[in-house]
Order: structure tokens, then sequence, then C-alpha cells
């Protein structure tokens, strides 16, 4: 395991760190932030608590650091592999391919455990500065490879060459959570409608025309 630092590098987790943080989201998954307990992170991980205080300094930033963890799970998961997908279509019609299979991608249920956790971190983070701007750092270099993906479109001229494409990458990162409102909908199944809703507009915004 890895953990990112301030300038945005990624450096490895020493074993005995990256047991604790392991067995802390473990507990986070499992039952919330306030369900970890020290006692069980350091039984399950094998660590002492020596350990614990000499890798994190104590239990908030340990919380701390497993919330972004989970937070960069929630996001990397399918990512990279859809960001390849779209880097090699060449045509309108695989890109409408490519684009359909992520929409249908987004309504299983492993897609929709990804989205509560983000959204768990996120309300984690909101009252915690740290926090949110540790997630904020981080979630900017999932724009900076959407950006480079639709520039790439925008050059094969599948894209609109005329929009602002990293404006244009926060906001289809943005939709993306939108979802969850969905999952939780106690109303019926809406997630076609959604699915529906977010093709028209994604497809309207891009220039992406079926005819």
């Amino acid at each position: 395991m890895s953990v990112t630092n301030k300038h945005g590098a990624s450096k490895p987790l020493h074993p005995t760190a990256a047991a604790i943080l392991e067995a802390a989201i473990a507990q986070m998954d499992a039952s919330g932030e306030a369900s970890i307990r020290i006692a069980q992170v350091l039984e399950e991980s094998g660590a002492v608590r020596g350990s614990l205080y000499h890798h994190f300094g104590g239990r908030e930033n340990l919380v701390k650091q497993a919330v972004v963890e989970r937070y960069i799970r929630s996001v990397t998961a399918d990512f990279a592999t859809f960001a390849v997908q779209l880097g090699a279509v060449q045509t309108a019609e695989e890109f409408i391919a490519a684009m359909d299979a992520e929409l249908y991608r987004l309504g299983n249920p492993e897609a929709q455990v990804l989205r509560r956790r983000r959204i768990s971190a996120l309300g984690s983070a909101a009252s915690r500065p740290d926090i949110l701007a540790e997630i904020g750092r981080i979630q900017n270099t999932f724009v900076e490879l959407a950006y480079e993906v639709l520039v790439s479109l925008q050059d094969r001229g599948l894209v609109r060459k005329d929009l602002d494409a990293k404006p244009l990458s926060i906001w289809l990162l943005g939709l993306l959570l939108s979802r969850f409102l969905s999952d939780i909908n106690p109303d019926g199944d809406t997630e076609d409608a959604w699915a529906s809703y977010t093709r028209s507009a994604v497809f309207h915004v891009l220039g992406v025309s079926e005819q």
C-alpha cells in the first residue's frame, strides 16, 4: 500500500503502517468512522500500540488517512480502465458504445458501494478542512486525467473542440456522484431514467450525434 504526499507523489507505507491502516479501513467499511476502535485495529493488524503512534501519531490522524484512502479507492476503481478505453476509440460509434457501457456499469452494485464510500468520505471531510483539502488535491489528479482524455477526444474530432476541457472534466466527474440520489431513492427504480437523462445531457454538451 502507498499514500500520496503533499507534492502528489506516491510513497510506500511501512508494512506495519499498511496493516494498521487496512484494519482501520475495514472497520470503517463495516460500520462507519465512529466504529474505529484502536484495540480492535491493533488486534486485527497484529501491531502494538507504539507502532500506531509511531506511524500515525494517534487515532485522529489514522482516521484522517483512512478517510482519504477510502476516497482514493472509491475513485480509482475502474476509472483508469475507462480512460484507457476512451483513449482507444477512433469512431463516433465506438465512443458512443464505450459511454453506454460505462453508464450501464455505473448502475451495478459494486459501483453503488463505491459511490456510497465516496459520499461517506466527503461527509467526514466536510467539517475538517485538512481532510477536505487533501481529498480536493487528490481529486484534482483525476480531473487532470479526465482532461487529458477529453483533449485527446477533441483532437480526434469526437468531441466539440470549442469546449473548455478542464471545467468540463469537473462537471462530468460531478455527474458520477449525482447518481447516489438515484441509488437511495425509495420510490422505485429511477436508475434507467438517470442513465437516459445523463446520456442525453452528456452527448448534447459534447456535440455527439448518433445520426
